[in-house]
């Protein structure tokens, strides 16, 4: 920089003109910052999430909580492949038309395609600090929703006609079948994890 008075080159770091004396008013002090490059994080950081299971008991019961979940229309069909049964048809397809929770009716049918989707909703609230699209998702009421969702479809499944008459039929309670048992064990280790977190919060 100049000196203001005489017109003298400055160097940085002095308070003072070498040539006339006169203070340096309106001293700047010049400083270099880096740029240093934030690394984009991946869509989906599964390492970390793998690291995060083995030190977070929150994602580890949410986790559990969704396996359950998602499982429990197919108890049926494992059932069957366990035991050597000739089943034909796809995971999907046999869960949702012959498992525990969807003897065979169309309104279970789809009862039973949204205990999946509702299974996947857990799994992502499970993972959500590690999918880039979720990570800001942290709202309470977001995390509840597959909770709500859950406890709505077993009580319409448990109440459908076709469900009740099949369980008097074969005289059986609603709750014989490992599906359903699987189901609230999910919405359970799920709900336990939401409040652990909060209570950690």
């Amino acid at each position: 920089m100049t000196c203001k008075h005489c017109g003298t080159e400055i160097k940085d770091g002095l308070d003072y003109c070498l040539e006339c004396g006169e203070p340096i008013e309106d001293k700047v002090v010049i400083t270099t910052v880096k740029n240093i490059p934030i690394e984009a994080k991946p869509f989906l950081d599964f390492s970390g999430y793998v690291k995060a299971l083995s030190s977070n008991v929150c994602i580890c019961l949410s986790l559990l909580g969704a396996i359950c979940l998602y499982l429990s229309p197919f108890m049926k069909w494992l059932e069957k492949t366990v035991h050597g049964e000739n089943v034909s048809g796809g995971l999907f397809d046999l869960g949702a038309k012959n498992g525990d929770m969807s003897i065979g009716d169309g309104k279970l049918c789809l009862f039973a395609v949204l205990i999946l989707v509702t299974g996947l909703y857990m799994l992502a609230m499970s993972g959500r600090k590690y999918i880039k699209p979720l990570m800001f998702c942290d709202n309470i009421v977001v995390r509840i929703v597959p909770v709500v969702l859950a406890i709505v479809i077993l009580v319409l499944i448990m109440t459908n006609d076709t469900y009740s008459n099949y369980c008097k039929v074969a005289n059986i309670s609603p709750f014989t079948f490992i599906g359903p048992i699987l189901f609230i064990v999910g919405i359970l280790l799920y709900g336990i994890s939401l409040f652990l977190e909060k209570k950690e919060s």
